[in-house]
C-alpha cells in the first residue's frame, strides 16, 4: 500500500487537532504549500495567522478560546471568558480575557482579540484547570477554591469548603441567591464576584503595594448602603 496523499494526511491531522498552528507540520513532514491548496478548495478555513481548522468544523462560543489557548498555551482563561466558560453569565465578552505570567513578554496575537491581565506567584498558578476544547488544550480558572488559595473568579468565604460535584452551577446559584437576598440585578453581582476576585489575585502577588483602591468602589467599604453602585474598577498605580 503506498503511502498518503499529504493533502489526506493533513485533513486528518487538522480533523485530530481542531485547530492546527503552521509549524506542527514540519514534524510531520508536510510542506506549507498543502494548507493553500486545501483553503482554496474549500477544505479548510485560515481563522488566524497561522491558524487552520476545517471548513465545516463547529467549534461554537469556545472557538476564541481554543485559538487563544493555541497561540497563548502559557496563558489562562481569566475572569468574564472564564465566567463564561463556567457558564456563570450570559454576557459574550469580544475579547477572550487571558492571564499570562508577570515577567512574560506580551503575545503578538492579531487574532482572536486579547484582553491580557498579567499576574504572578500564587496569584497566576493557584486554581487551574485543564480542559479540552475540540482537540485542544484549555486552561481555565475554576469557578470556586481548589485548595486553599481562591481562584481568579471563586467565592469567597461564603463558598461550600467542600467542592461541590457541579461547580458551576454551585457558583451560579449562590450568585443567584445572594441576587435575590440583596435584591440587586444578577450582572451586577456577576460583576461584583469577577472585581473582588481579581482584588484577591492583586494582594496575593508581589505587586499588591503598587496599587490604590480609588473611585466609587470605595463607597462599599466606607459604608454598608454606598452612594451608588458600580460597575467597574478603579486603581491608581504608584510608580516602579
Amino acid at each position: 500500500m503506498g503511502a498518503q496523499p499529504p493533502t489526506k494526511k493533513l485533513l486528518a491531522l487538522v480533523r485530530k487537532a481542531g485547530v492546527l498552528r503552521t509549524h506542527e507540520l514540519e514534524s510531520h513532514g508536510i510542506s506549507r504549500v498543502y494548507l493553500k491548496r486545501l483553503v482554496d478548495s474549500g477544505h479548510l478555513d485560515r481563522i488566524g495567522r497561522g491558524l487552520y481548522t476545517l471548513a465545516d468544523a463547529d467549534l461554537g462560543e469556545k472557538r476564541g478560546l481554543a485559538q487563544a489557548s493555541k497561540r497563548v498555551p502559557h496563558g489562562v482563561i481569566c475572569l468574564l471568558s472564564a465566567l463564561r466558560f463556567h457558564g456563570l453569565t450570559t454576557q459574550n465578552p469580544f475579547e477572550v480575557w487571558i492571564a499570562v505570567d508577570q515577567k512574560a513578554r506580551r503575545p503578538a496575537v492579531s487574532y482572536p482579540p486579547l484582553r491580557i491581565i498579567h499576574l504572578s506567584g500564587k496569584a497566576f498558578r493557584s486554581g487551574i484547570e485543564d480542559h479540552r476544547v475540540e482537540g485542544i488544550n484549555v486552561r481555565v480558572y475554576c469557578a470556586c477554591p481548589c485548595d486553599e488559595s481562591n481562584s481568579a473568579i471563586s467565592g469567597g468565604s461564603w463558598m461550600s469548603p467542600s467542592k461541590p460535584k457541579n461547580v458551576a452551577a454551585s457558583v451560579r446559584q449562590k450568585l443567584t441567591n445572594l441576587s435575590k437576598q440583596r435584591g440587586e440585578e444578577f450582572q451586577f453581582i456577576l460583576s461584583e464576584y469577577a472585581i473582588e476576585r481579581l482584588l484577591y489575585r492583586i494582594s496575593c502577588s508581589k505587586h499588591s503595594e503598587r496599587f490604590v483602591l480609588k473611585g466609587a468602589k470605595l463607597f462599599s467599604l466606607w459604608a454598608d448602603q454606598p452612594h451608588r453602585a458600580t460597575w467597574d474598577l478603579d486603581l491608581l498605580e504608584q510608580g516602579r
